[in-house]
């Protein structure tokens, strides 16, 4: 809300949240309470910095640290807001338009779905592969597009330049994704890529890397041994 600059923030990742379905990464500053509101949108988010609270009422909303996933159906009233150690970030999407109205009476009981990042149940991409990628589904079907999941890529992967069919944008929530030639990814970075851009994949030794994908289209991928240009993709490291 541009008369509150010292309130929530967000940069938009696809979609438009007055009119469709949107993505968006989210900063909320530490100690933040929205009070009771209500979106008309079904809501998922994955919490990417901070302690995340959302639920019925401020008094009995969940602790969401890192890596933590719910979701929470239109029409239902909830509080959301932030601990005071830190500010937090995270990454949320709504299928409709975000439609926010403050409330006063809070929902009767809180239906949110909340698992946290060990529990998350992920299916591989592949399933000739149950030990390759694996994903998370929000919104749409990857086979015919546009779509939105949580993907989770096994420690020290590589993989060769495949590109796709449509245009979509990352936001790496843990791990190190190695984007790029000479630089990797950290938690909280975003990224885009256009339509049939090659583009390196992977993940570094460590720990497994988990990001939120939105792309456009059906995933459609196709290896290729011809580096993209690099000014073609745009990347945002965490401020």
């Amino acid at each position: 809300n541009p008369e509150h600059p010292a309130g929530p923030m967000w940069v938009i990742l696809s979609g438009n949240p007055g009119k469709t379905e949107f993505a968006a990464m989210v900063k909320v500053p530490a100690g933040y309470s929205s009070g009771l509101h209500i979106h008309a949108a079904t809501m998922s988010g994955v919490v990417v910095s901070g302690t995340v609270l959302n639920g019925r009422t401020e008094e009995e909303a969940t602790e969401l640290p890192a890596g933590s996933l719910w979701s929470q159906p239109g029409g239902e009233a909830r509080f959301t807001g932030c601990t005071e150690a830190a500010d937090c970030v995270f990454v949320g999407t709504m299928d409709g338009p975000i439609a926010r109205t403050a409330v006063d009476t809070p929902a009767e009981t809180s239906t949110q779905i909340v698992m946290a990042a060990t529990e998350i149940d992920y299916a591989p991409m592949d399933p000739a592969q149950p030990n390759g990628t694996a994903v998370k589904m929000i919104h749409g079907d990857r086979s015919t597009g546009p779509w939105m999941a949580f993907a989770k890529v096994p420690s020290g992967t590589t993989a060769p330049k495949p590109m796709h069919g449509g245009h979509y944008t990352g936001v790496l929530i843990s791990g190190a994704f190695p984007h790029g030639v000479e630089r990797a990814m950290t938690p909280g970075s975003y990224w885009t890529e256009g339509s049939g851009q090659p583009h390196i994949t992977g993940c570094n030794e460590g720990n497994d890397c988990i990001f939120f994908i939105s792309m456009n289209s059906a995933i459609g991928p196709v290896a290729t041994e011809s580096p993209a240009d690099e000014a073609a993709s745009e990347e945002a490291a965490p401020e």
